[in-house]
């Protein structure tokens, strides 16, 4: 399951403004994060972020969201407990700094299931930092290291291990904005996972991008 999901949007309503060197925004909605098809039972989730821009160049903020995720028809369940008993659980801190050409962002997420087969829930920590630099108008490079770390759960033989492989991954490419409607980009990922055993994975992608 993963800790975000992007593809889709669930109906909800939302806030937002700043004052000063303060910025917020605050919403309700249907769903939750890892799981959009969680609109089907009868909670709603809440979500937020406060923000602060101290100096030109530099932001940092805290977020969070909070709601039942399990969905309609899910199985298993003790007796008297409900779907909306069990909450996704979201925790985030972001950081942002540019000077002329460079650009860093950082993002740092804590997140924590509810199981009603699993009495201490699950949960995982993920994180990534990223470098951009714009070498001349139109023509960048950036590179992103990230990982997902999983808390250890109780594996029914009186022992403590992740409930999944820790995942690291690096990224790198470089993108050139042909017109201000079209973009080339080229990419480099390798992905590895240290498990039972190591796997790794090597992707190279070309794009062309045109909006209009």
């Amino acid at each position: 399951m993963p800790i975000l999901y992007d593809s889709c949007w669930n109906l909800g309503v939302a806030a937002f403004g700043d004052a000063g060197k303060w910025e917020y925004n605050v919403g309700v909605g249907r769903g939750t994060p890892s799981t959009m098809k969680a609109s089907t039972n009868d909670g709603f989730q809440v979500i937020g972020r406060v923000g602060l821009k101290p100096a030109i160049g530099l932001r940092m903020g805290a977020s969070g969201a909070y709601g039942p995720y399990l969905v309609f028809g899910t199985t298993g369940l003790p007796p008297g407990a409900r779907l909306e008993d069990y909450k996704q659980t979201v925790f985030g801190f972001d950081l942002e700094y540019s000077i002329g050409h460079f650009l860093f962002f950082s993002e740092f997420v804590r997140n924590r299931w509810d199981s009603p087969f699993i009495p201490e829930g699950l949960a995982n920590t993920s994180w990534y930092i990223e470098w951009k630099y714009t070498f001349w108008p139109g023509l960048y490079g950036a590179v992103r290291y990230s990982g997902m770390h999983f808390d250890e759960i109780d594996n029914g033989k009186g022992a403590r291990v992740p409930w999944d492989s820790p995942t690291r991954r690096v990224e790198s490419g470089i993108g050139y904005r042909i017109t201000p409607m079209a973009r080339f980009k080229l990419v480099w990922q390798y992905n590895y996972s240290e498990g039972e055993t190591l796997e790794r994975v090597d992707l190279y992608a070309g794009q062309l991008s045109v909006s209009f």
